[in-house]
This record gives structure tokens, sequence and C-alpha cells, in this order.
């Protein structure tokens, strides 16, 4: 059976496998097994910088402007701000999916829109690919809005829901993509 601890674990990894160096997670009042999962991750992996958010608010864009301030400050190169449920990979220039570290090697730009896919859980529950903890059914358009990757920057500002930020530059459309996993029940929502 699936639990809500599997998506949650597999985005960490995954983006560490893509070569994604650290993962700035700030966990924002959690009640179930998140936060131990996130504690043994980042034993495990050792590039893990865990966070409290006690802040009930939503206040995305400033919540996630501080943890891009805080990438910045320790070095990155890179900013790329997802969500628990989404999965970003790189796109080469032959369209195949690639590493996002591959992708972004001679990037010289500084901000990327990355396009993105909603993946939605559907009556057919089988799955044809089992280790794969989420749905495969995805949405034929791309979402409305992009999501931004930019170069780390001082003092950058991110946009609601990470569709923009406020950084000198100009946008280019890829090598970057992600598929959107809701896996919150309504309640959660």
């Amino acid at each position: 059976a699936r639990t809500v601890e599997q998506p949650k674990a597999f985005a960490l990894r995954h983006h560490l496998a893509e070569g994604v160096d650290r993962i700035i997670v700030a966990d924002n009042l959690s009640t179930d097994r998140t936060p131990a999962i996130l504690a043994d991750l980042a034993a495990e992996t050792g590039q893990m910088v865990l966070l409290e958010d006690p802040v009930l608010a939503y206040e995305q864009s400033k919540k996630m402007s501080r943890l891009a301030q805080q990438a910045y400050d320790l070095g990155a190169d890179w900013v790329l701000p997802f969500d628990a449920d989404e999965i970003w990979y790189g796109v080469a220039e032959d369209g195949r999916p690639c590493r996002i570290a591959d992708a972004l090697e001679d990037v010289n730009d500084r901000i990327v829109m990355a396009p993105g896919w909603d993946h939605i859980w559907t009556d057919d529950h089988s799955n044809p690919h089992p280790d794969w903890p989420f749905s495969p059914y995805r949405r034929q358009q791309t979402q409305q809005l992009c999501k931004v990757a930019f170069r780390a920057t001082q003092g950058a500002v991110l946009h609601m829901g990470n569709h923009d930020v406020e950084a000198a530059g100009p946008r280019i459309a890829g090598p970057l993509a992600f598929r959107h996993f809701q896996y919150r029940s309504l309640e959660q929502m």
C-alpha cells in the first residue's frame, strides 16, 4: 500500500540523484512522520539542511525567498525551488530527459523557466511502474504557469508558487521541466 512517506522520500532522493548538491528543507507544521523521515534522510545523505517552519500563515513568497537567500549564503550556484510533490529533471538538446546538473552545466543565463505537467490518479489503479510511487497518468497540456530556477542571487524574491523571481536577467525556456504529483487529500489541502 502507498503511504504519504514514500513520495516525500522519493522526491528528495530523486533530486539528489539528479546532481543537486544540497537540499534545504523547511517543514511547515507536519503532523505525520515527515520530521522523522527528513531526519533519517538528512543523516543518511549528509546533503540536507533541515529547518522548522512554525508559521501557519501561507506566506510562500516570503518563506521561499528566505530559503533562496540561505542557499546563496551557503554558496549555491543555482536555486531550484521545488515542493515535495514535484519532480524536476533536465531536458537535453534532443528533448530527452537528462540529469539536472548536466542540463544546467552550459547554461550562461540566470533564469530558467520550466514547463510542468500535472499527474492525476485515475480509477484504473494498475500502475505500469510499481516502483514509482506516483501516478503515471498526466494531463496532456502543460500547466498554465511555468516554474522558475535561477542562479543564486543576493536578495532574490520568489513569487507565489515559485512561478517567477525578482532578479535581473532574461528568462529562457528549458533546459528543465517538472512533473507535479498531488498526493494530498482534500482535507490536507
